[in-house]
């Protein structure tokens, strides 16, 4: 039992390590998923990575939780994680769009814009700096967190098939499916 244990703690150990070496999220928009380059490139969004305790302090600071009777609730707080993006976004006066990157360190992120539209949605860099300084003392995160370019966790076109990485499972699936339909007979 041990072994096994001992064994898949090595395998996801290689799998984050992976991740962390050919997912890596940087500043510039990597080669790969630049829209001129490539028919499909692989997506990447462009923004601020966040833990899940960051927002959802700033949801609880806000009031921004649901009156669900558990607040443990995956659904409630994926609820309150999404109201507090759509509250920043208010605020900020700028679409911002809450996305999980294929990054082990955090879980998700506050993005700007994807590689498909950041030609015509780009902001000047004066008020890119102003949404993100922003965003970073309204969060109170650290300045040295800077917005990178995040490959996409749900992005079907990553090449993964020779990689010690597998899909999200079906239950897993399933349960984000049953998320976003709550979601739409909620609001």
């Amino acid at each position: 039992m041990q072994a096994r244990q001992a064994e898949d703690e090595e395998r996801l150990k290689a799998k984050i390590d992976y991740i962390r070496k050919r997912f890596k999220p940087v500043e510039f928009l990597p080669y790969d998923c630049h829209p001129m380059l490539h028919a499909v490139p692989k997506l990447a969004y462009y923004g601020i990575a966040v833990t899940t305790d960051e927002l959802l302090k700033f949801a609880t600071e806000n009031k921004l939780y649901p009156n669900f009777k558990d607040k443990t609730d995956a659904t409630c707080r994926l609820w309150a994680l999404d109201s507090a993006v759509k509250l920043l976004s208010v605020s900020v006066k700028f679409p911002l769009e809450l996305r999980m990157p294929l990054n082990p360190d955090f879980e998700w992120n506050i993005a700007l814009y994807s590689n498909y539209v950041v030609e015509d949605e780009r902001l000047i860099e004066e008020d890119e700096e102003t949404v993100v300084n922003w965003l970073l003392d309204t969060l109170k995160l650290p300045t040295s967190r800077i917005p990178v370019w995040h490959y996409d966790f749900f992005d079907g076109n990553l090449e993964m098939r020779c990689s010690p990485w597998t899909p999200p499972s079906e239950e897993i699936v399933k349960r984000m499916d049953a998320f976003y339909k709550a979601r739409e007979h909620l609001l």
